[in-house]
């Protein structure tokens, strides 16, 4: 019984530090970014936003879950037994896991978008995180990640510039469109005419 029990809590370790391990590399990716950027292309920063957020959040959730609910159910069938007990709670491990990274090969990319938000409110890169995802077209999240991670750090920064010049550029482009709409429809109507919906 102890056995089992300390498994469980050794999972819950290796778990917390998996995420200790994740939040470290992030904590020593971007700080020396956030001055750094400043000076030099405004795109390394959200670039390592972006490659860090396709990383997922670290972790072994699953795995924790899987061996705690794997010894209950061996202690519920079989009390008596400690044997059946250490194998609920590894079989339990096991599944838990297998079940976790197939939900993130499943979801990983979906979530990617959202994770880089979450990132970058924190953050805060000198180019806006929200112009390079509008780029992104959606459900190639997954080609682009893997295109992106295989560029060096210049090249992702000005992958991150260029996307973001185009939405500036798509943004102002309807910005103008619907001023010239909206000059068109006044000068059709007849002069000292109110605007309509007055």
């Amino acid at each position: 019984m102890g056995i089992g029990v300390g498994f469980s809590v050794i999972a819950l370790l290796v778990s917390y530090l998996y995420v200790r391990v994740v939040s470290n590399r992030r904590l020593a990716t971007l700080v020396p970014l956030r001055e750094a950027a400043k000076t030099q292309q405004p795109g390394l920063h959200a670039a390592a936003v972006l490659r860090l957020a396709a990383q997922g959040n670290g972790g072994l959730p699953g795995a924790v879950i899987g061996a705690a609910m794997g010894g209950l159910v061996a202690a519920l069938v079989q009390a008596v037994d400690t044997d059946v007990f250490i194998g609920g709670v590894l079989s339990g491990f096991l599944l838990g896991m297998g079940v976790q990274f197939l939900y993130r090969m499943l979801v990983g990319a979906s979530r990617w978008k959202e994770r880089a938000t979450e990132l970058a409110e924190i953050e805060k890169p000198a180019i806006p995180i929200v112009l390079v995802l509008s780029g992104v077209n959606p459900g190639l999240e997954a080609a682009f990640i893997k295109f992106f991670t295989g560029l060096s750090a210049a090249e992702a920064a000005t992958t991150v510039e260029k996307l973001a010049s185009q939405a500036e550029e798509r943004i102002l482009a309807a910005a103008d469109a619907g001023a010239a709409a909206r000059g068109a429809a006044q000068a059709g109507q007849p002069p000292g005419a109110a605007p309509q919906g007055m």
